[in-house]
């Protein structure tokens, strides 16, 4: 006897989907379960075997969920703003508009056809009005407030602008300390930067320090753009894993990530110059015993200090550190290294000079 799968699959789909099987219920009375996989790129004519893999799983837990009484909510949606998406485009020569929904029309029919759980009603795409209206939301939110260290938690612009006020601080002086408070500003940040598609790239995008979609060598290049205070939750995130059931080693990486740092600022002079820059130390009891200070290599003091002996020197390290990420160059494990600038300092606690040198362990 032979069996048409084909046939018997598409019978049991076209019954779930037509009975509602997987559809989620406002309220039901029973308890709730909502489990969400990572957004797949719409950026390919189909899927690839890596997204079934991950999807599996996350199924199998919806399925157990809803076998023991729970009312599961197990939505999919498509991150159609994705590199991939862009690429994709411009190699088939369309608008990223019309791949994007003739792609996700695709994945929807395959996913369909493994027969995941997913209350297709809920379905969205990150380019529907509907959808990023609320990322929008939520960027007015970070640049109209400012985080209050006293409370420990966001408070509108508007409560600083009117304290600033009060002290009598000129126009100029309350925009200037308002832009320097905002959760979100711009800023000058470096980026990785693939130079043959022309656009910035996640340190998931690499392979081996190259672009995974054209092999290309990336680079650091500082960059104009929006920056969000995340680093002034790093107390809040580090006392939230504790809540966390994750396994230690796991807590341990994202400790390393917030990168939460205790130390001091301090100013230091150029030899034979008025020109000053700041120091930052986490051992500030040594620092009678400093014996070199480490600028990042894309510091805008480097090529002004940089003696003529030194330059090549200099320059080809800069040159090197331009193709590694953030992630290599802050590498706990990896082996420091450095060039010196021919250039020294002077030590503001002793008056000692104290040579400089550039590292790309130390970030701009």
């Amino acid at each position: 006897m032979t069996i048409d799968m084909k046939m018997l699959a598409e019978k049991w789909q076209k019954k779930w989907k037509e009975s509602g099987v997987y559809k989620t219920q406002e309220s039901n009375g029973k308890p709730k379960f909502y489990i969400l996989d990572m957004f797949p790129y719409p950026s390919g004519a189909g899927l690839h075997v890596g997204h079934p893999k991950g999807y599996v799983a996350s199924d199998t837990i919806a399925r157990k969920k809803m076998l023991e009484g729970y009312n599961v909510l197990h939505p999919m949606g498509f991150d159609t703003f994705g590199l991939g998406t862009e690429q994709y485009a411009i190699d088939h020569k369309m608008k990223p508009q019309t791949v994007a929904e003739q792609n996700i029309s695709t994945y929807i029919s395959q996913l369909e056809k493994i027969g995941f759980t997913y209350d297709w009603e809920r379905s969205f795409s990150t380019a529907d009005p509907e959808y990023y209206k609320w990322t929008q939301s939520i960027f007015l939110k970070f640049y109209t407030h400012y985080y209050d260290e006293a409370e420990g938690k966001a408070k509108p612009i508007s409560i600083l602008e009117e304290k600033l006020k009060k002290e009598g601080k000129t126009d100029s002086e309350i925009r200037f300390i308002l832009d320097n408070e905002r959760l979100a500003y711009l800023d000058y940040k470096p980026i990785n930067r693939c130079p043959h598609c022309k656009t910035g790239l996640a340190n998931e995008d690499l392979d081996d320090g190259k672009c995974e979609r054209c092999g290309s060598e990336v680079e650091q290049k500082p960059m104009r753009q929006w920056v969000l205070r995340i680093t002034k939750y790093a107390q809040r995130l580090l006392d939230g894993l504790d809540s966390l059931d994750w396994d230690e080693s796991m807590k341990e990486l994202e400790r390393n990530w917030i990168g939460k740092s205790e130390g001091t600022q301090f100013q230091m002079r150029l030899q034979n110059s008025d020109d000053v820059f700041e120091i930052y130390t986490t051992r500030i009891d040594t620092v009678f015993g400093m014996s070199f200070v480490v600028m990042a290599p894309e510091h805008p003091l480097v090529e002004k200090i940089t003696t003529p002996e030194q330059k090549e020197a200099v320059k080809t390290y800069q040159e090197q550190a331009k193709y590694k990420t953030q992630l290599e160059r802050t590498e706990l494990q990896k082996e420091k290294t450095g060039v010196f600038t021919g250039a020294y300092a002077i030590n503001p606690f002793n008056n000692q000079e104290v040579p400089i040198y550039i590292g790309d362990y130390v970030l701009a």
